[in-house]
């Protein structure tokens, strides 16, 4: 009879342990990041992190504030 009430109550305690790992699992996402390429040095790096300015309704991509001066830097070298 013990062993029974024993055999019950372990369920009991499984059963909560179980369902509240199951509400605390995390949701898997199905968002991809989007890629970009540095206009300087040819890196790829996700579109939330890279540095956007925006020339003549096109958007370019920098990896970093010394790649965008570089670009500006071979730009004006080009122009001359």
């Amino acid at each position: 009879m013990i062993a029974k009430i024993l055999f019950v109550l372990f369920l009991m305690v499984l059963l909560i342990i179980v369902s509240k790992q199951l509400r605390f699992t995390p949701k898997k996402r199905n968002h991809v990041e989007k890629l970009v390429q540095c206009a300087n040095c040819k890196t790829y790096i996700s579109g939330s992190r890279a540095i956007k300015r925006y020339h003549s309704n096109e958007t370019i991509y920098f990896c970093s504030n010394k790649c965008e001066r570089e670009y500006k830097q071979k730009r004006k070298g080009e122009k001359k």
